[in-house]
């Protein structure tokens, strides 16, 4: 049992420094950029085969610095 409760107490410190390392300001003071969607989901409903179905999701910039996306992989 001692083994169990340190393995789980080692996992917990790993998860608390990983976390304080996502939110750690840059060399000038700034947290980084962080991106937040006003939707996360959509439901297209059914659909008929060969129709066009179009939905755009709007986000912001809730970060301290630049925001760049790079890749867009839709799936």
């Amino acid at each position: 049992m001692r083994i169990k409760v340190s393995t789980l107490l080692f996992i917990c410190m790993i998860l608390t420094a990983c976390a304080c390392a996502q939110s750690k300001p840059d060399s000038v003071g700034k947290l980084g950029p962080k991106i937040k969607f006003i939707e996360e989901e959509y439901d297209f409903g059914n659909l008929d085969e060969g129709l066009l179905a179009r939905h755009e999701f709007k986000f912001t910039n809730v970060g301290e610095d630049t925001l760049r996306i790079q890749r867009i992989d839709p799936g």
